[in-house]
């Protein structure tokens, strides 16, 4: 886990460096990085959210946003 953020210029090293890629914070609708994922070919862990919803692939895979969150996201992680 980095706690910064990353340049520009070191995103394609972080992209490629990673084996799959899990997004579950609050601006998520708003982020580019979703797609910017996808298209380096990494599986996505996203929640179900907006218009996520209607991304699908062998290398999406969703969790329930609801009231559960945390719980979802962790039952998803143990099942991959």
């Amino acid at each position: 886990i980095i706690n910064k953020i990353i340049p520009d210029r070191e995103v394609p090293y972080f992209i490629n460096s990673a084996d799959f890629m899990l997004f579950n914070f609050t601006e998520i609708l708003t982020s580019g990085s979703v797609h910017l994922a996808l298209s380096y070919n990494k599986p996505v862990i996203i929640p179900k959210l907006g218009c996520l919803n209607e991304l699908k692939g062998e290398k999406i895979f969703c969790f329930d946003a609801g009231t559960d969150r945390i719980k979802n996201l962790k039952d998803l992680l143990l099942r991959l």
